[in-house]
């Protein structure tokens, strides 16, 4: 057997087990475990792509189409699933009060965590949510000169969600979402020059190994649909928005994803990593989403939205 017929053997297997496992992912989106393949799409129809070349210059002109064509379609299906739940792209508006939000993930045994306040304080941001918090347990004070309101981390509650605000709340609560005994829910309504906007943080927890999550999302779905006026939700949501679950979150809430693709996770990865902290509104629109400048020593990347109201 010639060199050639053995790599062209090997590029096509590649691509036949990448191949199937995007059917797996695309046929069991909520079977544990495998659920976490359809996170992968994108990454899965790139990876298609050398293959797909390596091919052609072996001369199976025929392979390398039918592997193109299937990477092309793993594309183009991830990208129209991004599409169908995000915000239309407009221009910015010329009316409105402009917000900035920031979200960021800490990572509980993460120990460089407070290393972050300076950026967070010199952001500017209106309001600030932070989980996996307990390590800013300890710098309260000194983010209260910045940020009087808060919404979590008080004793003997552990410090868990912590959402940080300029603004005083006209309404707040924060509780479970129904299935796992945490505080991941922070609804905190406030005025911004006349409009009621309620700001919402949540946590979910990772779908890849029982039913718990849908439990959560179908409670954090009803809640948000509870809300009048402008609303917004932000939060690490452990799954990326082209999953069914988080569309069908997305269109059960009648809420947008921001339209903005920022991958958060794993931080190491930076931009080859997957989206899974998020920004959602209903009546508010997102100019702009990026990640902090630095991740801090967490796993994640936090996000920057600047916004206008309404």
């Amino acid at each position: 057997m010639r060199r050639s017929d053995e790599w062209a053997g090997a590029a096509t297997a590649a691509a036949a087990g990448i191949a199937a496992l995007a059917v797996l992912g695309l046929a069991l989106p909520r079977v544990p475990l495998v659920s976490m393949i359809g996170q992968l799409l994108p990454l899965l129809g790139l990876a298609l792509l050398p293959l797909a070349l390596g091919l052609a210059a072996l001369r199976r002109r025929r392979r390398a189409a039918g592997v193109a064509l299937l990477a092309l379609g793993i594309l183009g299906l991830t990208g129209w699933r991004f599409a169908d739940v995000s915000a239309e792209a407009t221009a910015a508006p010329d009316a409105g009060v402009p917000f900035t939000l920031i979200s960021f993930n800490a990572l509980y045994s993460n120990r460089e965590g407070v290393s972050a306040i300076p950026a967070l304080l010199a952001s500017g941001a209106d309001a600030i949510l932070i989980l996996e918090a307990q390590q800013f347990q300890a710098e309260l004070p000194r983010l209260a000169q910045a940020y009087p309101y808060r919404l979590g981390c008080t004793p003997p509650e552990p410090c868990d969600t912590l959402l940080l605000s300029r603004r005083p709340p006209v309404q707040a609560r924060q509780t479970w979402l129904g299935a796992v005994p945490a505080k991941r829910f922070a609804q905190f309504a406030f005025d911004l020059d006349g409009w009621r906007v309620t700001l919402v943080g949540a946590h979910l927890t990772k779908p890849y190994f029982d039913e718990l999550p849908a439990i959560e999302r179908l409670v954090l779905a009803n809640r948000l649909r509870a809300i009048d006026g402008p609303l917004i939700l932000v939060g690490d949501f452990n799954a990326t928005q082209w999953s069914p679950d988080l569309r069908w979150l997305a269109k059960r809430a009648d809420m947008r994803f921001s339209g903005f693709y920022v991958p958060t996770w794993p931080a190491a990865a930076g931009g080859f990593g997957l989206p899974i902290d998020h920004v959602l509104t209903r009546g508010a629109t997102v100019l702009s989403l990026e990640p902090l400048p630095s991740a801090f020593g967490s796993n994640h990347r936090g996000l920057v939205a600047r916004l206008r109201i309404p």
